[in-house]
């Protein structure tokens, strides 16, 4: 079962998660004390029931050429 004490979970992202979630592809910062990514973009996930992950959150990165594949194939919407 998923615990939400896990590294990857809430502000230990910047520490933890480097690579696109999609790609595996490393993703930088813009510099070494700010969470700004370049040409990349956080995910925050939420699971619902009846998930087997349900009421948990989980953070991810996925880089902007992923993103952008995604959005062209339908796999993610955009909320205008």
């Amino acid at each position: 079962m998923p615990r939400n004490d896990h590294p990857a979970y809430g502000n230990h992202i910047k520490q933890t998660l480097v690579p696109c979630l999609i790609c595996d592809k490393a993703v930088v910062y813009y510099a070494r004390t700010t969470q700004t990514l370049a040409a990349a973009s956080y995910l925050s996930i939420r699971s619902t029931y009846p998930s087997n992950f349900d009421g948990n959150i989980y953070n991810a990165i996925i880089c902007d050429d992923c993103l952008d594949k995604s959005i062209q194939r339908n796999k993610v919407l955009i909320n205008l």
